[in-house]
């Protein structure tokens, strides 16, 4: 296991120098769906350390916590509304909080978009 989490940490150490000073494409929706994607790093990041601590109750959580974020950013990139996208992308403020609320759940959005996201995730290939 620890070879595994030791190349793990490798890969994540080049892409972090691939994304080095990268900027998102100009628009609000690249932003936040780049946001996203950050955060599904940071959350690989620890679920190495709780795998290597054997706290894999967490990990599993954990790595739940990754796949919504990678998946959050996928969608906002290709499915959520402009309106959605603003939401997330405002301060915290009480009433972004009761706007961000009123959004469907995630599963729901996604099984909506599935037939808009899916092209967008294949065409590159």
């Amino acid at each position: 296991m620890d070879s595994f989490l030791d190349r793990s940490d490798e890969l994540h150490t080049e892409i972090l120098a691939l994304l080095e000073g990268a900027e998102a494409f100009p628009g609000m929706r690249h932003e936040v769906a780049l946001v996203a994607c950050g955060i599904t790093l940071e959350h690989a990041l620890s679920l190495r350390l709780l795998v290597r601590t054997q706290c894999f109750t967490s990990a599993l959580s954990m790595m739940r916590l990754q796949y919504e974020a990678l998946a959050r950013g996928v969608w906002l990139l290709y499915a959520a509304t402009d309106l959605q996208v603003q939401t997330l992308a405002s301060p915290l403020t009480v009433d972004a909080e009761t706007a961000a609320r009123k959004m469907p759940m995630f599963v729901r959005a996604i099984q909506e978009k599935y037939h808009q996201i899916l092209p967008g995730l294949v065409s590159p290939l």
